[in-house]
């Protein structure tokens, strides 16, 4: 996992650390006896630092950098947001940690952000991503921690820890165990049976020599200057603001709310739970203020429970490294424009009834500038939806494809297609009146394009068959179905979901 000392060092070494303040960062599991081939998962990592303090390259790692009173959260999303260089040794105890997996959600998501980070992996022990027995194995064994949250929460035996929070916000990692092939398989990592790491270490010596500025070097600029901004007083920020729309309005009137679209690149981020569901349906960047409008859902039980969010004075969204703050929260009548009425209403603060019951509500924060790509919503620590990305529609690249009816029980929001993947948005509401089970399928799941079969690579926001998500009558859920990429000429395409739904002649605008 992670760490944040610097390494002891002579005043002379510290003069010829190349990476001094930007250390490497190492997630991994620590060797164990519970299971065969444990017991030296990590000895490699030994061996790498050996290297490292022989080249004198600064790095940070848990055993010897968490002081005491420190959170090892804290530390597992350093390793994520604060690093520009992750060595990751993955090992079959990686992937069954709360902590290790928590660390790799934290990378994968920055890596997004920051496509330039450096990640470089290791391979310690003989598993097989690619054998589906193993990965079923491994969802076998989140199911059973699952379970095992749910009792405790039933019995309320215990409270949970913050690292099994996250789990359960994270879906209990079923996706990225889904997703653990496809992710490893695109990198060139190396093995721990590796005796001579010179080379390895080399590499990333050579990245801080042809990289002297950090990744981070702009946003902590952008930062500062904002908040040196703040002590010009108001006349120069207003003149700022000013400057700003006429330029942006010049660029290509990007400076207009319509402009604007929210995408989901990962479903189950859309997902905030705290005794109920609670999904982002759109977000608008307005001159005056950000509105994110939210649909929430009890189900948990028929006893009264709060609504999420909507009345958390601590909620707040963040944009590039900046807080803005809540300005109110109302709730939205069916067929009324709130906003150009004035008949706000209050937020409920329970749902209405039992497992089933919605509430539809907005709320308002400060604005964001319109050049924003990526909004968090924090609602308290780690608990929100992140990574939500800002995507303009005049900028946008790959097809669209604006299938959306309420009358139909299953629906394509969305496709999108790019260099590496073709993306389907879809969206089902069960409007029957039994439980539906929902689930995708590698083999049964595919589209047709330019008159070829594609299979399924991925889902997210639903489990992979056989694990099945149930849908009780009047729910609904989106997600994304993740296929090879296609030509990006292709006119139109079918969807053929599971030999249960199909979408013929999807036309890509």
């Amino acid at each position: 996992m992670s760490s944040t000392s610097q390494n002891i060092a002579t005043p002379a070494q510290k003069c010829e650390c190349i990476n001094k303040g930007r250390p490497v960062y190492f997630s991994y599991a620590r060797n164990s006896t519970k299971k065969p081939g444990w017991e030296h998962i990590s000895d490699c990592v030994d061996a790498i630092l050996k290297e490292f303090d022989a080249q004198n390259i600064e790095y940070r790692l848990d055993k010897r950098d968490i002081g005491a009173g420190d959170r090892i959260s804290d530390f597992e999303r350093e390793i994520g947001w604060n690093s520009e260089v992750v060595v990751l040794v993955f090992s079959d105890k990686y992937f069954r940690s709360m902590h290790c997996m928590y660390e790799l959600v934290q990378i994968k998501k920055a890596l997004k952000k920051y496509p330039n980070k450096r990640l470089l992996c290791v391979k310690s022990g003989d598993f097989n991503l690619s054998d589906s027995n193993y990965v079923y194995e491994l969802e076998h064994y989140w199911g059973d921690v699952k379970q095992e949250y749910e009792e405790i929460e039933r019995h309320h035996s215990r409270e949970h820890s913050g690292i099994e929070k996250a789990a359960f916000e994270n879906g209990f990692y079923f996706d990225d165990i889904l997703g653990l092939y496809p992710f490893f398989s695109a990198l060139n990592y190396s093995y721990s049976t590796n005796t001579d790491w010179s080379g390895f270490v080399a590499d990333i010596k050579q990245y801080y020599i042809d990289t002297p500025k950090s990744l981070f070097a702009d946003e902590r600029k952008r930062k500062l200057l904002i908040r040196n901004l703040k002590f010009f007083g108001l006349g120069i920020a207003t003149l700022a603001v000013i400057f700003g729309l006429l330029f942006f309005k010049f660029k290509g009137n990007v400076s207009k709310s319509d402009d604007v679209e929210v995408l989901f690149p990962e479903y189950r981020t859309n997902v905030y739970l705290n005794d109920g569901l609670a999904y982002i349906k759109a977000i608008r960047l307005e001159e005056d203020r950000t509105v994110i409008d939210f649909h929430a859902v009890n189900l948990t039980d028929d006893t009264l429970k709060q609504v999420p969010a909507a009345h958390s004075p601590s909620a707040h969204i963040v944009a590039d490294g900046v807080n803005y703050n809540l300005i109110k929260a109302y709730s939205i009548a069916a067929g009324v424009n709130n906003l150009e009425s004035g008949r706000l209403r209050k937020v409920p603060e329970k749902f209405p009834g039992g497992i089933g019951t919605a509430v539809d509500f907005s709320m308002e924060f400060d604005p964001v500038p319109f050049t924003t790509e990526n909004i968090d919503f924090v609602e308290q620590g780690n608990l929100g939806v992140f990574g939500l990305k800002m995507q303009r529609k005049n900028f946008k690249e790959g097809l669209s494809h604006p299938l959306a009816d309420s009358s139909k029980s299953f629906v394509v929001f969305d496709v999108e297609i790019n260099k590496d993947e073709t993306i389907v948005y879809c969206g089902f509401h069960n409007r029957s009146e039994n439980d539906v089970d929902l689930s995708a399928s590698y083999t049964d799941c595919y589209i047709m394009a330019n008159g070829k079969k594609i299979n399924l690579i991925n889902a997210s926001g639903i489990p992979i068959s056989p694990n099945t998500v149930t849908l009780s009558k009047e729910l609904r859920t989106d997600f994304a179905l993740f296929f090879p990429p296609i030509d990006k000429k292709t006119v139109n395409i079918d969807l053929i979901f599971n030999n249960q739904f199909s979408i013929q002649e999807i036309e890509l605008l």
